[in-house]
Parts: structure tokens; C-alpha cells; sequence
């Protein structure tokens, strides 16, 4: 009963990735058919191995699978073959589809808001007085609100730290994006609970931290590589 239409699902499968894997093919001819013939060049194995084979698990992911076909005809072009990096392979193939929209809003080179939910516990008249330096916890960060694909803030939230344990963007809760309303952070379900929660007990306080994210050089090269329109060598 389990197994008995285990048969029928592998032929579906095998038929989707077929497909997938044409597409695939189209993709990358058609880039690298757009490749001025004086331009191109013999791809670097080190860049062309690893994407090749890493793009056949991330066929049915179609942004996944454009960004492979973008590394690889990039590697191609003489125009644009110095923004590849070796490591961008391994970096793909740890991208989300929703990974892949996220860092797509930093291109070329935008500076985007985040900020971090924070609920302090006013316990002295010190702390009444001196609420920055009152004990707190984090109740939510990366907070990143962008993307209207997005099912959840904890989806945005990971998503945002995936892209910096990757080295493409850098996170700087610091300072905030100058002419930005950060007043969308305070209209989500998770900032409304922290009110209730700081409603139902005075010691309690709400605060927004503000912060902002930005690509990095990697994160910028990759950007351009996939993101891009390479027919003018940018």
C-alpha cells in the first residue's frame, strides 16, 4: 500500500527532469550563442566542473538552474570571465529558490533595510531612566521585509543569514537606510505579539533596531554574473 504508486511517481519525476534538463541546454546555448565569437574563451575546469556537476540536482529549481547556466557561459565570455570565482558553484548549489529572490533585490548594488525586535526589562529606576542599558533579549532578527514572496518573517529571517554565512551580503545593525520607513517592521504579527506581551507586563519594553544589509564584493561579482546583462560586457 506504501510503495504501490511509487512506480507511477519515479516516471513522473524522470519525465520532469527531463524536461528541466532541456531547458537547461536551451538556456546555455542560447547565452553562450550570444557570446561575441572573438570573445570567447576555453572555461577554467575548476569553474565549469564543479557547476556542471553540481546544476544536475538543481534542475527543477528553475532560478537555481539559470544561475548555473549564467556561471558557466560567464566563464565563456572574455568580457566577463574575471567576475568568476571558483567558489560560486558551491555557493549555488546552497541557495534556496527563495535565497536566489532575496539576493536578486541587491542588484546592482542596493542597500536594503532589516531590523531586529528586541524586548527589554525595565527592572530599577536606573533602567527607567537608562532604557539602552536595561537587560533585553532578542525576540526576532535579520527582520527582512523586501520580498513579498516571502511566507513568514523566521523564512526572511534565515534566508538573510544564509545569504551572510555565504559572504554575499554583510549586515549592519549600526546605522539604518537614510529616507527609510522602518514603521512596515512594526505592522508584522511577530512585532504586534511582543506589544501584547509588553502590554501585559510594565516591566516590559518593546524596541526596533534598526539595521540595513548590502552586497558585498562576492556578492556584487555573483550579482552581475547572474543577474546581469552581459551583451555590453557588464
Amino acid at each position: 500500500m506504501v510503495f504501490g504508486g511509487f512506480g507511477d511517481y519515479v516516471d513522473k519525476k524522470r519525465i520532469t527532469r527531463q524536461k528541466a534538463l532541456e531547458d537547461f541546454k536551451t538556456t546555455l546555448e542560447q547565452q553562450v550563442n550570444d557570446i561575441p565569437y572573438d570573445q570567447l574563451r576555453e572555461p577554467p575546469l575548476s569553474v565549469i566542473g564543479p557547476a556542471l556537476d553540481a546544476s544536475k540536482y538543481y534542475f527543477e529549481e528553475e532560478q537555481i538552474r539559470a544561475m548555473f547556466a549564467s556561471v558557466i557561459s560567464a566563464s565563456m565570455d572574455a568580457r566577463v570571465n574575471s567576475l568568476v570565482h571558483p567558489s560560486f558553484p558551491t555557493i549555488i548549489q546552497q541557495l534556496s529558490a527563495i535565497d536566489a529572490q532575496n539576493l536578486k533585490l541587491f542588484y546592482p548594488d542596493r542597500v536594503l533595510p532589516l531590523c531586529e525586535y528586541y524586548i527589554r526589562t525595565i527592572k530599577s529606576d536606573e533602567d527607567a531612566r537608562y532604557p539602552e542599558s536595561a537587560p533585553y533579549r532578542i525576540f526576532c532578527t535579520n527582520v527582512f521585509l523586501a520580498n513579498p514572496e516571502l511566507d513568514s518573517v523566521g523564512q526572511g529571517s534565515v534566508s538573510i543569514a544564509t545569504l551572510s554565512r555565504l559572504g554575499l551580503i554583510s549586515i549592519d545593525y549600526s546605522k539604518g537606510v537614510t529616507e527609510t520607513n522602518y514603521e512596515i517592521f512594526e505592522q508584522t504579527a511577530e512585532y504586534r505579539d511582543i506589544l501584547a506581551q509588553c502590554q501585559e507586563n510594565p516591566q516590559l519594553q518593546p524596541y526596533l533596531q534598526k539595521g540595513c544589509a548590502m552586497p558585498t564584493p562576492l556578492g556584487k561579482n555573483l550579482c552581475a554574473i547572474c543577474f546581469g546583462d552581459h551583451s555590453s560586457g557588464e
